[in-house]
């Protein structure tokens, strides 16, 4: 196992989730309607972020990257927990309904972007063997010219 692109991809999601938490979008007014809506658009940002760092990691192993991804999510929820811990913040003050999305989001990204980091190795792995694609860029845009 590559530890330093665990801890690296880590760092990663901590720092994502803790933007995401500073940054979180207040709605106007506190109708549950715009209260609602707005964690649904934060949640979706932070989704999108995180299947994005999964995507790189499962794409930069060369084994096992389906331990590497479930290692980096441990890793950095048990600095969460631990940082939670050092600063005496109450996260048990949540609703269990909001807890349980979270994670359940959490696990979402990590299937959808390492199945995707994974699809896409393979698919320049192939495009790469192709006598006419010399790097991994020319990949791309054969990929893009494929689908577009």
């Amino acid at each position: 196992m590559n530890w330093k692109l665990v801890v690296s991809h880590a760092c990663a999601l901590l720092l994502a989730g803790a933007v995401a938490g500073i940054l979180e979008i207040q709605p106007e007014s506190r109708a549950l309607r715009h209260v609602v809506a707005s964690y649904l658009v934060n949640a979706a940002a932070l989704f999108l972020v995180l299947a994005g760092i999964y995507a790189n990691l499962a794409y930069r192993t060369s084994s096992g990257p389906w331990f590497h991804a479930i290692a980096a999510a441990m890793l950095s929820e048990l600095a969460v927990r631990g940082l939670l811990l050092l600063f005496s913040v109450d996260s048990l003050g949540s609703p269990l309904s909001l807890v349980v999305f979270d994670y359940v989001m959490s696990l979402s990204a990590l299937l959808l972007g390492t199945f995707a980091g994974l699809r896409l190795r393979q698919t320049c792995r192939v495009a790469v063997e192709q006598p006419h694609c010399v790097s991994r860029l020319d990949c791309l845009e054969q990929l893009v010219s494929l689908r577009g």
